[in-house]
């Protein structure tokens, strides 16, 4: 058996911003300005589990984009990112990292779970392919029906954009729209057995109702 595999020289540097938003549809709204304009290498929504605070909403969660330009001398990065965004003023974050390093950010909240000793409790994750045109409703109303006490430190759910015409692997299950995302539930929850045995079938209630809106595991 072979692979082919195409290789692009790799920039030196990894420039992630972080930006924070009130709400989901607010943030993947955005996430389309970013996709369509290609003004960043790599974009990421996130909600994370915060304590309650009054600048975000009672879900528990935060709601934030990563963007990240990849540039190996710093006048190669262009000016006025966040022009035409909608996110909340003032609370803007910057992070500088090595190619490397960026590529890592799954080792590192591996790591990071491992050392605050969280790595051992249970990880009921769910990852589900959600068309464009749906998934603010889809995902307000999960997000609606999650248990913020059960969301431990090291929960997150992820949204990644995908754009269906630049797959070319055949027999690849997506949405029938040009525009989707992979919506990923990952929680960190007690060690007790009655949580589990009520997030499991909540889960697969979750992937049943996507599975009739066109989405996929």
């Amino acid at each position: 058996m072979r692979a082919t595999i195409l290789l692009i020289p790799a920039c030196e540097r990894a420039r992630t911003l972080r930006l924070f938003y009130l709400d989901v549809p607010t943030m993947l709204a955005n996430m389309r300005v970013l996709m369509d304009d290609g003004r960043f290498d790599y974009i990421r929504g996130n909600g994370a589990s915060v304590p309650a605070d009054r600048n975000f909403p009672p879900t528990g969660l935060a709601f934030f984009i990563e963007a990240t330009s990849f540039y190996s001398m710093p006048d190669e990065l262009t000016l006025n990112l966040t022009s035409g965004l909608r996110f909340i003023p003032g609370m803007e974050q910057q992070e500088d990292q090595t190619y490397v390093e960026f590529t890592g950010i799954v080792v590192q909240l591996i790591a990071q779970l491992e050392a605050a000793g969280l790595g051992h409790l249970p990880h009921p994750w769910l990852d589900l392919f959600v068309a464009d045109s749906v998934i603010d409703d889809c995902v307000t109303q999960t997000i609606a029906e999650l248990n913020p006490a059960q969301l431990l430190p090291g929960s997150l759910l992820l949204f990644y954009p995908f754009v269906r015409s630049r797959l070319k692997r055949p027999l690849f299950r997506v949405p029938d729209e040009e525009r989707f995302f992979l919506f990923d539930i990952l929680r960190t929850v007690p060690s007790d057995p009655a949580v589990i045995e009520g997030i499991l079938p909540q889960e697969r209630r979750f992937y049943d109702q996507k599975r009739v809106l066109g989405g996929y595991f």
